[in-house]
């Protein structure tokens, strides 16, 4: 190893010290191709006195299928499975060399905390923005704009019509009379149609949709210019369309001059040209408009490689931003925030809708002080520093925790409990135990203590009961026991609780 980077021919060694425990396992197990196309063994660790992993080899002619089932990895943090086979037949030492990382588990007490907060351990229960807004909408709490239809009103949130589509943004900070009146008359989208279409703009979900929906969902989109949602229509249109409803399509191209949805619905004709070309519907669709129909035959002579070279939706998409990203981006801009958050020495533009849906302390303030006075339109925060304030906010927007470190962590922690912002509570909290570590298991315990989080605290104990010996002989141990003597009894009893 050299010590810079670059070119060097000076070598030195380095020494580095380790806590955790390695064990080497040598296994070596005859498979005979000719009898058995697989061959099942287990990796046997004698430090823990028990089988880890069983390796299965399958054979197939000229090729080999190796598969890593993990049984009992217990306290296996990572682990590399290195198979190396030998073939006697060639007489000469010929190996082929397989290396297979095994992705440790979810740990133990994390997977416990998760299930104490959410039975079901699917991404789709754990708390979101877009799930406390959408709840906010079927609550009609706080909303301050009315979509106006020919059957029904909508009442929605300015925030997320804004955040979402630059034509509402537009509507809703300018003179124009929908910015006056709070209301958005809309009479060429069916009232089912504009309630999915809500459903996409508050969560970003598109599901549980026909053929005729997203026709309506794409002509909402393209009319709202909301990109990303325009996209997955044309894409669930040409995946499935068919002979009979491509003129459909074609037509919908056409109208809204989508050359990237006209390219596509042009390859599926010219890979099912003499079906369509037979089918009455483009019978129909040449006698309706032949200057189209002579365009679209003639698409088959244009330059195919420009065809073959095109993107698909999935990597379109892929540059479109989704609604998180959508929602910090307006928050950023500071337009449309109607509520200032007041520290010592900075001031940070907020949005009343992001803030009452996510923290209960908000949204208590505001039903108690929003109509009475002005003073709703700010309020300070003088025990927190500015960087965590900001962290905060951005995580009620965006549901992010990227790039902090366990001292960030712990305070947003704080910050969590002190304005009842459960999801970023639990986040901080999942942050924390993944990456606990015997020497900052006193701190977690005392935090989860002190603010009286019984789920926190019992995972905190299930990880000191696993790495018992380590904590327990560690020398921050040891001064926990001399400041926290009750505690630390209580902690090191409930080992045997469990039991």
């Amino acid at each position: 190893m050299w010590k810079d980077e670059g070119d060097t021919d000076e070598f030195s060694h380095i020494f580095g010290r380790t806590r955790l425990i390695t064990e080497r396992i040598v296994s070596t197990e005859p498979f005979c191709p000719e009898k058995s196309t697989e061959k099942i063994f287990y990796i046997y660790s004698k430090l823990q006195n028990k089988v880890l992993f069983s390796v299965s080899i399958s054979y197939y002619g000229d090729s080999v299928d190796l598969t890593i089932n993990p049984i009992n990895e217990g306290k296996v943090m990572s682990s590399t499975c290195k198979i190396t086979i030998g073939d006697p037949k060639t007489g000469r030492d010929e190996y082929k060399t397989i290396e297979k990382n095994c992705t440790p588990r979810i740990p133990e007490f994390l997977s416990n905390y998760l299930t104490s907060c959410y039975p079901g351990r699917k991404e789709t229960d754990c708390p979101s923005i877009c799930k406390e807004l959408w709840n906010l909408y079927l609550e009609k709490s706080l909303c301050d704009v009315e979509l106006k239809t020919e059957k029904k009103s909508l009442f929605v949130h300015k925030f997320v019509l804004c955040a979402r589509s630059p034509v509402f943004l537009a509507m809703l900070t300018s003179e124009m009379k929908e910015n006056i009146t709070k209301y958005i008359e809309i009479e060429d989208i069916s009232v089912e149609s504009l309630e999915k279409f809500l459903i996409f703009l508050y969560t970003d979900a598109f599901e549980d949709i026909e053929w005729d929906t997203v026709f309506e969902l794409y002509y909402a989109a393209d009319k709202y210019q909301v990109e990303r949602l325009k996209l997955l229509c044309s894409s669930y249109l040409v995946e499935n369309v068919d002979c009979d409803s491509v003129c459909e399509l074609l037509t919908l191209a056409d109208r809204h001059h989508d050359c990237t949805l006209k390219r596509k619905v042009d390859d599926f004709i010219w890979k099912n040209e003499s079906e369509v070309f037979k089918s009455t519907s483009w019978k129909k669709y040449a006698s309706e408009d032949k200057v189209m129909a002579l365009s679209t035959m003639l698409s088959k002579y244009e330059d195919k490689e420009s065809h073959s070279s095109a993107k698909t939706f999935e990597e379109i998409l892929s540059n479109h931003p989704d609604v998180l990203h959508d929602f910090e981006s307006l928050y950023k801009s500071q337009s449309t925030s109607d509520i200032v958050i007041k520290t010592p020495s900075s001031s940070f533009p907020a949005h009343k809708t992001v803030l009452f849906a996510s923290s209960s302390t908000f949204k208590d303030m505001f039903t108690r002080t929003c109509l009475k006075s002005k003073s709703a339109d700010f309020f300070e925060i003088e025990d927190l520093e500015d960087c965590i304030v900001s962290r905060m906010l951005l995580f009620l927007y965006t549901d992010s925790l990227e790039d902090i470190e366990w001292d960030i962590a712990v305070k947003l922690y704080h910050a969590a409990d002190m304005f009842q912002i459960q999801r970023l509570k639990f986040g901080c909290s999942c942050f924390l135990l993944k990456n606990l570590r015997v020497s900052s298991v006193v701190d977690l315990l005392m935090l989860s203590h002190e603010k009286r989080d019984v789920k926190l605290k019992a995972a905190v104990e299930d990880y000191i009961s696993l790495y018992d010996e380590e904590v327990f002989g560690s020398d921050e141990w040891s001064a926990f026991c001399k400041k926290n003597s009750s505690l630390a009894l209580e902690t090191m009893l409930s080992k045997y609780k469990r039991i």
